[in-house]
């Protein structure tokens, strides 16, 4: 577990990095070449570690099997009235407000947001297991029985 943990924050890690590199180069012209050799290093560098990974392969093993998930939610419930997304960017359309969905998901200890006030957006983290979008769908499940 504490791999999964830690290739993230790294791959985070050299993103802020690089967005400060960048944000130099806007406001600081004296070396820009070093600068744009230092963010092109970074990027090959969370590249190279979502390569090493197989980080593009593990999503696309979980993307259907969280589509598939929310699909029978959508059956499920009739005010859910489509499915739509790609990959692990998912949101559920709703003829109700999904607020107290929301809300009630957050008190349950499932953090999602909103797209508008009748999606349910999910974009959970790239490293994502089967286990974990079970325990999502069944505090989700849980939250919409109660609206």
């Amino acid at each position: 577990m504490l791999v999964l943990i830690a290739i993230p924050v790294l791959i985070i890690l050299l993103i802020v990095r690089r967005a400060i590199l960048h944000h130099q180069l806007k406001t600081d012209k004296s070396d820009n070449a070093a600068l744009y050799r230092e963010i092109g290093r970074l990027n090959k560098q969370v590249l190279d570690l979502m390569e090493e990974d197989k980080i593009v392969d593990h999503v696309n093993e979980i993307a259907p099997y969280l589509e598939e998930k929310l699909e029978l939610l959508k059956e499920k419930y009739s005010f859910v009235t489509e499915r739509r997304g790609k990959g692990l960017m998912q949101g559920l359309v709703c003829d109700i407000p999904v607020g107290p969905i929301i809300a009630k998901c957050l008190e349950n200890g499932l953090v999602l947001i909103n797209a508008g006030a009748n999606i349910i957006r999910f974009v959970p983290p790239l490293i994502i297991t089967k286990e974990h979008v079970d325990e999502m769908i069944e505090k989700l499940d849980q939250a919409m029985q109660v609206v």
